[in-house]
C-alpha cells in the first residue's frame, strides 16, 4: 500500500502502521534542466532553454520548480500561453494560473471553471476561518465541506443536489 501526501501535512501519524515513509527529492538544477530538455514545447518558438533563463532569473520560481509537478505545470504554462506572454514572475500569479489550468473545462465535465474556483474560495475561507487551537487545521471534515459547497450554491446557481457530484468533480 502506498500513502501520499504533503510534507506540510504528515506529522508521522502512520508511523506505527508503516515502517518506511519515502520522500520524493527536490530537483537540482542537472534534472530541471533535463526534465526540460525532455519536454516538447510548443509552438516551436517557447524553447525550453528560455524557460530555465526565466527560472535562473526568477529565484522564488526556480524554487518552485524543484517540485517535478510544479516544474510540470511551469513547462505546460509557458508553452501553452502564446508567443506574447511569458511566465508569470510573481508566485501568487503563478499559483492563480496554475489553478486556471488545472480547473479549465473539459467536455466530460458538468461544471464550469468559475463555479468550481466559487467552491475552492469559499473552502479557502472555511480553512482560514479554523480555530488556531484545532487538532489539525490543515484538514476540513466532510461535514464542513459541503457546508461550504452549500454556503456557495447561490453565488454559483446551482442547487442542493449538484453538492456531492461537483465536490466529485473537483477531486478528479
Amino acid at each position: 500500500m502506498v500513502v501520499t501526501c504533503r510534507t506540510a501535512v504528515y506529522q508521522g501519524q502512520l508511523s506505527e502502521k508503516f515502517a518506511n515513509v519515502v520522500r520524493v527529492a527536490d530537483f537540482d538544477d542537472a534534472q530541471i534542466s533535463r526534465f526540460m530538455r525532455s519536454w516538447r514545447m510548443s509552438p516551436a518558438d517557447q524553447s525550453a532553454d528560455q524557460l530555465l533563463e526565466v527560472l535562473r532569473d526568477t529565484p522564488r520560481l526556480m524554487q518552485l520548480a524543484r517540485n517535478p509537478f510544479l516544474l510540470t505545470l511551469m513547462a505546460y504554462l509557458y508553452a501553452y500561453r502564446g508567443k506574447k506572454t511569458k511566465l508569470p514572475r510573481a508566485r501568487a500569479q503563478f499559483y492563480k494560473e496554475a489553478t486556471d489550468v488545472l480547473l479549465r473545462n473539459k467536455p466530460e465535465l458538468c461544471y464550469s471553471q468559475g463555479t468550481k474556483m466559487a467552491v475552492l474560495q469559499r473552502l479557502a475561507l472555511t480553512a482560514q476561518d479554523s480555530p488556531a487551537n484545532d487538532i489539525d487545521r490543515q484538514v476540513i471534515p466532510y461535514v464542513k465541506v459541503v457546508g461550504a459547497i452549500k454556503g456557495s450554491l447561490p453565488a454559483t446557481a446551482l442547487s442542493e443536489e449538484d453538492v456531492q457530484p461537483l465536490l466529485d468533480e473537483i477531486l478528479t
